[in-house]
């Protein structure tokens, strides 16, 4: 499978690791049902999965564990907003670049009748 972003591009420009995560998209990562049980944030919890393992085996590819950026590009730049802001991520990347992408885009936080209201609960649970 050929990927859309791929790495070697900004690998060559310097000491630069790139690793790619993937999470649930669409009505798998971000469905809301109206009594909860389907929250509509599955896919900003793959995604603490993915920097954790990143974090825990670093040191394979690289000997500063401490120099680590996210990075994300238009969704995936509201991610990496969403994704600094998690505590869990704490201590696992000092540096986040969102380019073209923000937490407080339109397409970032849906306004429906069902969202709206639970929009607060939906980040307060990946706390």
């Amino acid at each position: 499978m050929r990927t859309i972003y791929p790495g070697e591009g900004i690998s060559a420009f310097g000491e630069v690791i790139v690793v790619t995560v993937n999470y649930r998209l669409g009505m798998f990562g971000f469905i809301q049902s109206a009594d909860g049980k389907l929250p509509g944030n599955q896919g900003l919890l793959d995604q603490p999965l993915g920097i954790k393992l990143v974090h825990d085996n670093i040191l394979a590819f690289t000997v500063n564990q401490n120099d680590v950026t996210i990075f994300g590009k238009s969704a995936g730049g509201a991610s990496v907003i969403f994704q600094s802001l998690y505590p869990g991520n704490r201590g696992f990347f000092q540096r986040v670049i969102a380019q073209s992408g923000s937490a407080l885009a339109y397409w970032a936080a849906h306004a429906t009748p069902i969202a709206e209201p639970r929009k607060a609960e939906s980040v307060r649970r990946t706390q």
